[in-house]
């Protein structure tokens, strides 16, 4: 397990090699800064990470008891996955506290994904299926990778690599979807990878020039570095996935249910809106239909005012040339009904003409009037 976390990190870090060597519980985290250190139980002092060799050692005599946990800050530019607030969890093994109940709960409720690191060379233990049974119980479908590690070991025996290959993941596929129930045997395929840690570990410090000594690889060690990248991959793109359901699932449930009510709401004004529109449209078109109707009607009345009129004027143009006709033959009786001064010189006669006219005005509007 130490040897996958080292080489995830890049760095010989946490207590590593053949045996049992890790004693307690190592936790590693990011920090922005460039040194890293460590902090122990109970104390905030910062520490050397070199000191983890001797605290973690489980072949050291100052080493911490099984349950103690050693907070381990590495520098984030070092390992890009821990730029994502990743926090790794190193056990110091399952065949070593025999209370799994109460080590479960102190620090495996909150983890996101478990990865069981299996010795290739062998097959999965009882031990570490009953722990992952616990863990199913107490977790409803948890995320499970399994490593089968020390792969490089296959290349001694290319005759039978295939074959316990096939052997390893039918039995793997068989742990997790059929015993936990946990993935389907299709995803399973993508949850189950054969790695050398240690090989993958010196390829990546060998890349950067780091002071490590030779070791011989074996054949197909590309290869097994290309699975180690894989899962790397996949295991950051399972935690976030699991960090998007779990931290952010409610407040993403949350801003699902406001936007649901949002669009129910304009739903329900766009409707709204929607009838109003078509009221006015409805409106409009009976007012439009109700102007040309007036239009129409306005017109009718002005032909039918202007032939009133001319009618009027006819008859009233007829009426006065009849008056007027009736009234020049009455002049003659109009004339004739005046009487007066027979005997005319000049001014008498301006002033007969005088009369005379004043005579003929009166009566012709008398006549006129009735």
């Amino acid at each position: 397990k130490s040897s996958v976390v080292n080489a995830m990190l890049r760095d010989r870090i946490l207590p590593s090699g053949i045996g049992h060597t890790t004693s307690c519980f190592l936790c590693v985290q990011g920090t922005p800064e460039s040194a890293a250190f460590l902090v122990t139980p109970g104390s905030m002092e910062r520490k050397s990470v070199k000191t983890v060799q001797q605290l973690a050692h489980s072949l050291h005599d100052d080493k911490l008891e099984s349950k103690a946990q050693v907070q381990m800050f590495w520098p984030m530019e070092k390992c890009s996955l821990l730029k994502n607030h990743v926090v790794l969890l190193d056990s110091p093994g399952i065949d070593i506290n025999p209370d799994l109940d109460s080590w479960i709960n102190a620090h495996c409720t909150d983890a996101d994904v478990f990865v069981l690191v299996a010795n290739a060379e062998s097959t999965l233990m009882q031990t570490e299926k009953n722990f992952f049974h616990k863990v199913a119980q107490m977790s409803s479908k948890p995320n499970i990778f399994i490593l089968n590690n020390r792969w490089d070991a296959s290349a001694s025996e290319p005759e039978f690599m295939e074959e316990v290959r096939s052997q390893h993941l039918s039995r793997n596929l068989d742990f997790l979807a059929d015993e936990l129930n946990v993935v389907s045997r299709q995803e399973g395929m993508e949850r189950v990878f054969f790695v050398s840690a240690k090989e993958a570990l010196y390829l990546r410090m060998k890349e950067r020039n780091a002071s490590i000594g030779e070791i011989a690889l074996a054949d197909g060690y590309r290869a097994r570095l290309q699975e180690f990248e894989a899962f790397e991959r996949t295991f950051e793109e399972c935690i976030s996935s699991h960090a998007i359901k779990t931290k952010f699932g409610a407040p993403a449930n949350t801003g699902l249910q406001v936007t649901t009510r949002l669009h129910q709401t304009l739903e329900s004004l766009r409707t709204q809106i929607e009838g109003v529109r078509h009221q006015c449209h409805q409106q409009l078109t009976e007012c439009q239909q109700s102007i040309i109707a007036l239009r129409r009607e306005a017109q009718l009345c002005s032909v039918e005012w202007s032939q009133q009129i001319d009618e009027m004027k006819a008859r009233a143009l007829q009426q006065v040339s009849s008056a007027m006709s009736q009234e020049i033959v009455r002049l003659r009786n109009t004339v004739q009904e005046y009487r007066t001064v027979t005997v005319f010189d000049e001014e008498d006669l301006v002033d007969y003409r005088q009369e005379l006219c004043q005579h003929i005005t009166v009566g012709m509007g008398e006549h006129m009037m009735k």
